[in-house]
């Protein structure tokens, strides 16, 4: 009576663009990344990393859903120039991005803001008078920075399973 009322427990739903983390107790076991709705071992963990809340007594921690939806952040900054960019973003590596860093969407938040204000760095602003023509400056490539700006970030968030889709610059 008990072992099929335990199996049913290993049921559970996935949504278009969603993923779940198999975790048994501890370890990473996998993926799945097909909607649907899959079985799989009752004992994979449905929060990875969660503690007991003492007065609700519900887990509190990581969730192993994932969401692998396209996103897109809009990040401004200004230190000598105001710009803003719009960065599309998604999870490629689940495992990663659960277990690497702390929390994904943190991650990504501070990556892109610190890139940007490494891009923003490296170029002018605008051609200077007396620097040689065809110097590539934010106002005058914006496909040229936005490149460089996406190589960048595929660089700091690769660590965290993201891959980046676009970044452009959108404010200058």
């Amino acid at each position: 009576c008990v072992a099929p009322l335990l199996m049913l427990m290993g049921f559970f739903t996935i949504q278009p663009n969603q993923a779940r983390v198999l975790i048994l107790f501890g370890d990473y076991k996998g993926t799945v990344r097909d909607e649907g709705f899959p079985w799989a071992n009752p004992f994979y963990s449905r929060n990875a990393g969660a503690t007991v809340d003492p007065q609700t007594g519900k887990p509190v921690g990581k969730s192993t859903k994932v969401s692998l939806r396209a996103r897109t952040y809009n990040d401004k900054c200004g230190n000598p120039i105001e710009i803003a960019d719009v960065i599309v973003w998604r999870i490629e590596n689940t495992a990663k991005a659960l277990f690497d860093v702390d929390d994904y969407n943190t991650y990504v938040h501070t990556q892109s803001e610190t890139a940007l204000r490494h891009v923003a760095t490296t170029y002018a602003y605008d051609q200077m008078p007396g620097e040689p023509e065809g110097e590539i400056t934010l106002r005058s490539n914006i496909e040229e920075v936005s490149e460089a700006l996406k190589e960048e970030l595929a660089v700091r968030l690769e660590k965290a399973g993201v891959i980046i889709d676009d970044a452009r610059l959108t404010h200058l």
